[in-house]
Parts: structure tokens; C-alpha cells; sequence
């Protein structure tokens, strides 16, 4: 098996972290690598936006400039991040990503889009809470996906049961992990 390095997005003062990134094919046929981008540190709670790098090739080469795709300004926040990618059944590709605010609480929210470069309002993927912390999801998989591990410290019952129902709602199921888990979602005991 040969590995080859495309982009190597390289740390620098601007730029002292680049993470959490997803890939997903566009109608149009164009690649889009989105991913999370800080500055002004490199912490989880650093200031960041989702930028994004394209491939009109099948992925031999990538825009050599990021393009900031969501702005954490947006969301009267300064952090966004942990994006995952997935194609739609429609076509579209879905943008789902966290967003931190300066409470400290969080949402996740999904935004769709045709082209990469413009994106439907953006929907909560969980119910609103006051809980400080943020949920860990992780990005897209093969077989059109996304598993939401939603991973908190101090969940209380009734905090689960409105998470439960929140998603329920939208047709998402919240599954707790009593052992090993099987590599497709859909095995997994809800």
C-alpha cells in the first residue's frame, strides 16, 4: 500500500491548529475537505471556524487557500469545530459541527449545501440544554452515517430522557454502549 501526502496544512502564528476534518463528494462531483481551523491558540476552546479545501481532480490535488465555509460569528460565538461530512439521499452533502458558547454551553448543528460554498440556515441536531460542556461527535462514516457519540460527564436521568426524546423526534436514536460495539451503526442495541 503506497501513502501519499496531498495537503499538509502546516501550523503556523495565524494558524496553531487544524483538526477534526471530513471528506464528502459534491453533486457537482467536486471533492470538499472541511475541517476545523483555529487561531488565536489551540485549544478546544480557541476561536476557530470550519474552513474548507476543494478537488475538482478526484482528490490529486486540493485549492491551495482555505475557504472559511461557517464563521463562528454566525452563532454570536468565536468557536466552531468537529466537523463531520455525509451525502444526502437528495444529493446534497450535510455539514454537521459543534458549536461552543461563551456560557459554555454547546449545539451541534447541521447545515446542508449543493455547491460547499453556500449553506442552508443552520438546525439543532440535539435539544437545547443549559449543561456547560460539549458533546464529542464523531465524523461521518462509509454507509451514510453520522454517529453521534455524544460523550458527557454528569448526565442525569431526566437529562437523558429529554436528549432521548429531543432526537427521537428527528429520527435519531441515542444508544448507550454496554460493550463492544459492532462497526455498523445499525447494530447497535438502542
Amino acid at each position: 500500500m503506497t501513502v501519499k501526502t496531498i495537503v499538509d496544512i502546516k501550523a503556523d502564528a495565524q494558524n496553531p491548529r487544524s483538526s477534526e476534518g471530513d471528506f464528502v463528494r459534491l453533486p457537482s462531483g467536486r471533492l470538499l475537505f472541511a475541517y476545523s481551523r483555529f487561531h488565536g491558540g489551540s485549544h478546544d476552546y480557541s476561536p476557530s471556524n470550519i474552513a474548507g479545501l476543494f478537488s475538482d481532480d478526484n482528490g490529486e490535488t486540493f485549492t491551495a487557500t482555505p475557504q472559511t465555509l461557517v464563521n463562528a460569528s454566525e452563532h454570536g460565538t468565536e468557536n466552531v469545530m468537529s466537523v463531520s461530512l455525509i451525502s444526502l439521499q437528495n444529493g446534497e452533502a450535510g455539514l454537521f459541527y459543534l458549536v461552543k458558547r461563551p456560557d459554555g454551553t454547546t449545539d451541534y448543528v447541521m447545515r446542508r449545501t449543493a455547491d460547499g460554498q453556500t449553506f442552508s440556515e443552520a438546525k439543532s441536531c440535539i435539544p437545547a440544554t443549559s449543561l456547560r460542556g460539549y458533546y464529542v461527535v464523531n465524523n461521518a462514516r462509509k454507509g451514510d452515517t453520522v454517529l453521534m457519540h455524544m460523550q458527557w460527564n454528569g448526565f442525569n436521568k431526566s437529562t437523558v430522557k429529554k436528549i432521548k426524546s429531543g432526537l427521537k423526534k428527528k429520527g435519531i436514536a441515542l444508544c448507550k454502549n454496554t460493550g463492544k460495539v459492532s462497526a455498523k451503526p445499525s447494530k447497535v442495541k438502542c
